[in-house]
């Protein structure tokens, strides 16, 4: 917000208080990130509806150019803007991205280094936020803006309902089209809409991933983003803060760049990299400008106003008390810079004024409040001489760098560092469509999607969550289900990827089904969706919304539900071409206008629009709250585009207009391959591939199909779903018709039954229906608090039933494994053409409680103990799988445990595996194995099991197993030679590889064993030569070893057959027809070379050798082919 009227001033007198510097080249800029995504969004809606083919207040209306996350544009570049506009001519998200890119590569063409700092979560500012009064008169502001919206709204889609209601009863109408509302108008709409929602949807988010990916640093302030940019210029560290905000030409020390004032200037004739031009602004000419010295522009902004004024004026009447030229009744009302300066030089500085210690004593904590302006300003020392205090930080450090880390590294919603720390919630403050309709007064998106949001919450583990709005305050009282425990015990940092995308859908499904699991059928089909990628993680998201989106349309809507399946196809396949696009390598190329008015939507449709953006921003917040595990670098996908929505819904239309003479398909409203055909072939270029299209949006269709299927809905007064028109297919089709050049009326639009259906009035559904209770409406009383437990699963209702027909078992051709098609009743599906097969489900962890008793080593485990006893050095061999390297160091620790009282010391067992996943793996297995066993452990891997690779570790002062790589063990004890002194057992897996670190270890061990007479050294390997490892290891023992024999434990798990060639025709009776050739060589080879005196090792016996081989490598290829074809022709 800045100093009131200080901006206006300067660029009137630019000249004075400013410098013109030609070329900025090798220098590093400080940017304010949270006021740059405010100008990118601004830039972006003044350039962007024109190229889109829309009216700038439908464009922002349907979400702008937003993704998920989305908005992005650029700064004035001059004469050369029109360079960056063939960019990204129309339509898709990665307008926002290329526009950013574009902004980048010249400022990297000129070496210069960019420093993003962003502002911190509110909490960073204490319990009592110092702007606290600023934000409430921001609050107000907006709330008479969405007033202001609401009525120009209504007056602009309304004026016209007698010709959309012809239009609807099918009369000649037709020709009748709504005068087009004023220029002024619309501009008056639109300009009160964008202050309105300041950003894009999902705009920070985007914008984040974009500078990543480009390597450029963001950081998260301590106090204030506008203190540590300051702080950056003073210190050197940067040239000038680049920033929208006055403030900046009162900050002691530093240099300004509005963002404005950044221009970029090519010479035709050259090919040099533009030169960029900033009209840079500084405190001194500032104050030299209005006539006062440095220190007085801190009296400049106590007088004019800024952010913090409002907290002093209110709470300790400071306008008042010090006698300023004006009293100020709102954060609004100010002073003329000029005027205000005249006054300060008159007058002491507020600094020596004799009356700041009379109101201290009047009431404590204005000094305190007076500092925070002084320290924002760069003046903290000043005043710390004129008032000493000690400055306690409103936030433990410790616990304020562990957020902080959060935000940078995990990408972590700054709501979610609020509901952590103060447990509450702003509500942010939009204008709400569903809100706004006729009869639905008592409805929000707020409280549509409210149920989604309170998994957040969850996710959070907050027992108890006070959700704010201007008008009510609503307390979500809330336990974590059982199966959530364990996962949220382990740190943010530390959940797997698997981990996360399970919990992710468990918590969709409860919200959903009622049932973690969702069934097995709808495990299945979730785990198809594709990998915890970022492609697969995106398909979920679009995929979890739309089901969320039209469960809460059925439940809390009820009669006046506005969604049906076609418009959740449209959606869905919006978002993949989204998707596609943001993807795709192909260069934006110029598309056809769009035949779209816009005139023709209603509240309706953006409401259904405005539902999806929320529900996709609640799923997406969701699964960062849980752990984002992506990479940094990956950027964010982009999911939806208010452009491309409009072009689908216009290429659907117009392809089913040129093909209503054709017979119509069984399910007209599906959206068929020819429909897809049709929107590719709109995007040119840019989806070169309308197969692949139509084979990702076939498959993911048919999977969210059959989810939705499994989930029950209340039927009672819900309309039917299937070719029924709704309210907002209606609108769509009008704004496609009357914008299309196609002759005559198209009787299947959007592939829908030509039989109208009337809208039908909201009904208010009681609260208490919903699985989770809404937020209050706006303008709603507030409720007593009401405690709030999440739901068991409970039995089916006999008034519910499921919303759509049960799974159909038929195939679905090329777009499902055949491992999933069978699982599901259905054919197999795998053909060669296949191009989209995502990986299966992983299945639930099986319990391996007992796993121990059943394998073969576990007969031995007295013979171990007893050996390990008596002896320094114990060999073990046993076949693979017979249980040694999970069972022996169990052994070795319950044996301990259960003895601990007559023991030494406290056991610590290292086993060193040669690989790192090897350790992994094992940790993990063996802490799953003595979860509930008789210690009472929880399987949690990290406490009495855990393992260290490289620079990661998951153990604690609990771990008593500990499962190592062979080089991390070499590392430890060269670096420390008293590394053996603290372990009891140390275990060697997998001797028989002699790697060079096993090696290096059996040396390093022969030199220290004989200091170390405590320490148990157990070798295990399934074919070393024992003799070789006592023979080298006896003489280094501190004791003389009892028995010098191995200890030879399990045996084969599976018998094993030799089967020689001409016994295959047995088990493959068309192996000999269809290797005829391959296997009479091999038959001749071995003939000659048994037959012959060479040596085996000679040069002749091994080129002979090898090409046995090559031929039993194609036999063994067609033998799998056969058992593939025959267990085919089983299913």
């Amino acid at each position: 917000m800045g100093i009131h009227g200080l901006t206006r001033y300067c660029y009137q007198n630019e000249d004075s208080t400013s410098t013109l510097v030609e070329d900025l080249h090798g220098k590093t800029l400080a940017v304010d990130f949270v006021g740059f995504l405010y100008h990118l969004c601004e830039q972006l809606y003044l350039e962007a509806p024109a190229d889109a083919h829309l009216s700038a207040p439908a464009w922002l209306l349907l979400g702008g150019a937003c993704s998920l996350p989305a908005a992005l544009c650029t700064v004035p570049m001059g004469s050369d803007v029109s360079v960056l506009r063939s960019v990204a001519v129309v339509g898709c998200p990665l307008r926002l991205e290329r526009w950013v890119e574009s902004w980048l590569q010249r400022l990297r063409a000129r070496k210069i280094r960019l420093v993003f700092v962003t502002d911190p979560p509110q909490c960073f500012g204490g319990a009592e936020h110092r702007k606290s009064y600023c934000l409430a008169d921001r609050a107000q502001q907006k709330t008479e803006h969405i007033d202001q919206v609401s009525q120009s709204l209504k007056s602009l889609l309304f004026e016209a309902a007698p010709a959309k209601a012809a239009l609807v009863e099918g009369t000649e109408a037709a020709s009748v089209v709504p005068p087009p509302p004023s220029p002024t108008q619309r501009s008056k709409v639109a300009k009160s809409l964008l202050q309105t929602n300041g950003r894009f949807p999902f705009a920070r988010e985007k914008l984040r991933g974009v500078l990543k990916k480009h390597g450029i640093p963001i950081k998260t302030a301590s106090r204030e983003a506008d203190e540590e940019l300051g702080d950056l210029v003073r210190t050197q560290g940067a040239f000038a803060v680049l920033a929208d905000d006055s403030d900046f030409m009162c900050m002691r020390g530093i240099r300004y760049i509005p963002f404005k004032k950044l221009t970029f200037q090519q010479d035709p004739q050259s090919t040099e990299p533009a030169t960029i031009l900033a009209r840079v602004f500084s405190p001194d000419l500032v104050a030299e400008s209005l006539g006062l010295e440095v220190n007085q522009l801190v009296d400049l902004a106590l007088i004019c106003g800024n952010d913090l004024t409002p907290m002093l004026d209110n709470e300790f009447n400071m306008a008042a008390s010090l006698n300023f030229p004006i009293q100020r009744r709102r954060a609004s009302t100010s002073l003329n810079p000029r005027d205000a300066a005249q006054w300060i030089i008159g007058h002491l500085p507020t600094l020596e004024n004799p009356v700041l210690g009379q109101i201290e004593a009047a009431r404590k904590g204005f000094l305190r409040g007076l500092f925070e302006v002084y320290r924002f300003y760069g003046h903290s020392a000043a005043f710390l001489k004129k008032f000493p205090m000690k400055i306690e930080p409103m936030l433990a450090k410790k616990k304020m760098n562990s957020y902080k880390k959060l935000v940078d590294r995990l990408d972590y919603p700054m709501m979610a560092i609020d509901i952590l720390e103060t447990k509450s919630r702003g509500l942010s403050q939009r204008f709400d469509p569903l809100y706004e309709l006729l009869g639905r007064e008592g409805k929000t998106l707020d409280g549509m999607l409210a149920t989604t949001r309170f998994l957040s919450y969850l996710a959070l583990n907050a027992s108890v969550v006070e959700e704010q709005s201007m008008t009510s305050k609503v307390k979500v009282r809330m336990k974590p289900w059982d199966f959530m425990v364990t996962f949220l015990t382990i740190p943010v940092h530390a959940r797997s990827t698997k981990a996360v995308d399970r919990m992710f859908r468990s918590l969709i499904f409860m919200l959903l089904y009622q049932d973690p699991k969702g069934g097995p059928k709808a495990s299945q089909l979730a785990g198809i969706l594709g990998k915890p990628d970022k492609k697969g993680m995106a398909v979920k998201t679009i995929v979890y919304s739309l089901l969320v989106l039209w469960k809460s349309d059925r439940t809390y809507l009820a009669k006046a539900s506005l969604l049906n399946d076609r418009l959740l196809e449209t959606f869905l396949l919006t978002s993949l071409v989204c998707l596609t696009l943001d993807s795709s390598k192909h260069a934006s190329t110029t598309r056809e206008p769009l035949a779209f008015d816009d005139r023709f939507l209603n509240m309706e449709t953006y409401a259904v629009v405005a539902g999806y953006l929320e529900a996709l921003k609640q799923v997406h917040q969701l699964r960062l709250v849980l752990g984002n595990k992506l990479p940094q670098t990956s950027g964010c996908a982009s999911l939806f585009s208010a452009e491309v929505f409009a072009r689908v819904c216009c290429s659907l239309m117009q392809n089913d207009g040129r093909a209503k003479t054709k017979k119509s398909p069984k399910n007209s409203s599906a959206i068929t391959r020819e429909d897809v055909n049709a929107v590719a072939k709109a995007f040119g270029a840019e989806l070169p591939d309308s197969n692949q299209l139509w084979i990702e949006y076939a498959f993911v269709r048919a999977t969210m199909k059959h989810l939705k299927a499994l989930i029950t809905v209340p039927t009672t007064g819900v309309p039917a779903t299937g070719n029924g028109k709704t309210v907002v297919v209606r609108a769509l089709e009008n704004a496609v018709r009357k914008g299309s050049s196609l002759e005559g009326d198209a009787s299947e639009q959007l592939g829908l039954d030509p039989k109208t259906e009337q809208f039908v009035p909201a009904v208010n559904v009681d609260p208490v229906q919903q699985v989770l209770a809404p937020p209050l409406p706006m303008g709603a009383p507030p409720l007593p608090p009401t405690p709030f437990v999440p739901p068991l699963p409970p039995a089916l209702p006999s008034h519910l039933q499921a919303s759509a027909p049960s799974f159909d078992p038929r195939p679905v051709t090329n777009l499902m494994p055949s491992s999933v098609a069978k699982r599901l009743k259905s054919e197999s599906a795998v053909t060669q053409d296949t191009s989209y097969v995502p990986e299966s489900e992983p299945k639930e962890p099986v319990s391996l409680k007992g796993l121990m008793e059943t394998l073969p080593v576990f007969a031995h485990r007295e013979e171990i103990l007893e050996n390990v006893a008596v002896n320094q050095l114990t060999i073990i061999q046993g076949e693979t799988g017979c249980g040694k390297s999970t069972s022996v160091p169990q052994f070795l620790h319950d044996a301990w445990a259960r003895d601990r009282a007559s023991s030494e010391r406290p056991v610590n067992i290292y086993v060193t595996q040669p690989r790192r996943i090897a350790a992994i793996e094992l940790a993990n297995t063996v802490a799953r194995m003595r979860e509930g066993n008789e210690f009472d452990e929880d399987g949690v891997v990290g406490k009495v099991i855990g393992y260290r690779i490289g620079q990661k570790q998951m153990t604690s002062s609990k771990t008593k197993i500990t499962y190592v790589t062979t080089g991390y063990m070499v590392e430890r004890i060269i670096h420390d030679p008293e590394a053996l002194q603290s372990i009891t057992h140390l275990v060697l897996d997998e001797v028989h590889e002699r790697s060079m670190d096993v090696d290096l270890l059996l040396l390093l061990l022969k030199l220290q064993l004989n200091d170390h007479p405590h320490l148990r050294l157990v070798i295990m390997s399934a074919t070393m030569d024992a003799k070789v490892l006592i023979k080298y290891l006896g003489k280094a023992l501190s004791t003389r070893l009892v028995n010098r024999k191995p200890l030879f434990v399990g045996s084969k798990l599976f018998p094993v057959k030799n089967v020689c060639l001409d016994e295959f025709n047995r088990w493959f009776p068309n192996l000999w027809r269809r290797c005829n050739k391959e296997m009479s060589f091999m038959n001749d080879q071995f003939q000659t070379l048994a037959q012959s005196r060479m040596r085996a090792k000679s040069e002749m016996a091994m080129k002979a050798i090898s090409k046995v081989h090559e031929k039993q490598l194609v036999v063994i290829e067609e033998m799998v082919r056969q058992l593939i074809e025959a267990h085919r022709n089983q299913a």
